[in-house]
């Protein structure tokens, strides 16, 4: 029997070329399980408080298989969180993506600091490809034909890449807001085409995150009828907006 989720503790890695990001291929020659999480189910394979995945066991041994190949796009910060005496966490999203992807500091890396960063900045983000069926979610991606599930997750398709880590962006943008932070709506005549390029998939990266689900889908049965609708409960409608805001006008006017 094998745990539905391990751990990888960050010893194990200390003598690869580089960290472990997601979307990297392993296999576990060993591993332990962890007293009192060996049962999966239904209300325990998510960690609601952090939206990842409950591990039952930690690996022991491990050999990497394939490094994949990344593909570097701009993206933005569409969400930010920072609390005092923990790591900061961001949502981030790009054009080439399903969905938006959490990004936490140990993805992050050549000096890119949550901490320092603010919403709507712009970051460049390394996507790693996915099998065609598995499925993504906000903070996690897992196989197909596995029993667990929100309801939320996209399935990839082929050609579909997910958030392996993030680098600072380093280019000088000369669009900027008030504030000093990038803007790139409405494009005019005095935009590159490098510039206009790189406008239009920060918009495209802006719709993504503007049409993403969040929560958990659940049931409301009728007793009257015998069917039942799925509605969507909406968790994060707040940050979605400020997703936008950047861009000096709602994209869709």
């Amino acid at each position: 029997m094998w745990p539905f989720a391990i751990e990888i503790p960050d010893e194990l890695t200390t003598d690869l070329e580089r960290p472990l990001f997601p979307g990297d291929s392993i296999f576990v020659n060993k591993f332990a399980w962890i007293e009192g999480r060996r049962q999966v189910t239904i209300d325990n394979w998510y960690r609601k408080e952090t939206g990842m995945l409950s591990y039952q066991a930690t690996a022991l041994m491990i050999d990497v298989t394939h490094f994949p190949y990344w593909t570097t796009k701009t993206g933005i910060i569409v969400y930010l969180k920072k609390k005092e005496g923990k790591a900061a966490l961001a949502r981030v999203t790009a054009y080439g993506m399903e969905r938006s992807g959490m990004l936490y500091a140990k993805q992050c890396r050549h000096g890119l600091d949550l901490s320092k960063t603010r919403l709507s900045e712009f970051v460049n983000l390394k996507l790693a490809p996915i099998p065609a069926g598995w499925m993504i979610g906000t903070n996690y991606i897992v196989p197909p034909g596995g029993s667990y599930r929100l309801g939320t997750e996209i399935m990839a398709k082929e050609g579909s890449q997910i958030l392996a880590c993030a680098e600072p962006f380093t280019e000088r943008w000369r669009w900027l807001t008030k504030t000093g932070l990038p803007k790139v709506f409405p494009i005019d005549k005095d935009y590159t085409l490098k510039e206009m390029k790189l406008a239009e998939d920060i918009i495209a990266a802006a719709l993504i995150m503007e049409t993403s689900y969040f929560g958990v889908v659940k049931p409301l049965e009728d007793e009257k009828k015998r069917t039942f609708t799925i509605n969507h409960i909406h968790e994060q409608k707040a940050h979605i907006a400020k997703s936008t805001q950047y861009l000096g006008q709602k994209i869709h006017q």
